[in-house]
């Protein structure tokens, strides 16, 4: 009797091999492959990268437009920046700048005398197109030299300073006690 080789590639059935297997060269193959990353979807990265921008911007947009702004500082570090000044006859002085480069303008009195108790000094510009008075703050009268600034400059002709009833006018009551014209740099 003639011994047969346990394998002989011949006499092997492949359906055999199959079976008995179990899917061990995938798992073979599987074992000896580099795992691969995914790349992120460049569409994607992109699109997140520039609502992450737009949300930024439009909050630091937020922020900025919320900061108080500080006219009057803006108007004296001005390179444009006029001035006039008027007395006043009960005593004072006050003074008009403007800057066009701003927009904007503040108005100071100094030495005024203290108005008479629930009164205030009210500042108004006065529109160049209409004629019509829009009041700005009263002028803080426990303040040394109070200043009241104002921005629009282009649209402003004159700054009116009535005496006015503490509280919220939305027109001048009694007549200016000065009218300061807006100073020009000629």
């Amino acid at each position: 009797m003639r011994e047969r080789p346990l394998h002989d590639d011949a006499d092997r059935d492949p359906r055999a091999d199959e079976e008995t297997n179990l899917g061990l060269d995938l798992v073979d193959e599987v074992a000896t492959t580099k795992r691969r990353r995914r790349p992120v979807p460049v569409k994607r990265a992109a699109l997140f990268a520039i609502a992450a921008a737009v949300l930024v911007a439009g909050v630091l947009a937020i922020v900025v437009a919320m900061m108080p702004r500080d006219i009057v500082g803006e108007v004296r570090d001005a390179s444009d920046v006029v001035t006039g000044t008027t007395e006043y006859e009960d005593g004072g002085t006050a003074t008009l700048s403007v800057s066009a480069e701003a927009d904007a303008g503040f108005v100071e009195l100094s030495d005024f005398p203290e108005p008479e108790s629930g009164l205030v000094y009210q500042a108004w510009v006065v529109d160049a197109n209409t004629g019509n008075h829009s009041p700005l703050e009263p002028f803080e009268t426990d303040a040394e030299d109070p200043v009241v600034g104002f921005q629009g400059l282009r649209d402003v002709v004159e700054v009116d300073i009535t005496i006015e009833p503490v509280g919220e006018a939305g027109i001048p009551t009694t007549e200016p006690i000065l009218s300061l014209p807006v100073p020009t740099g000629e």
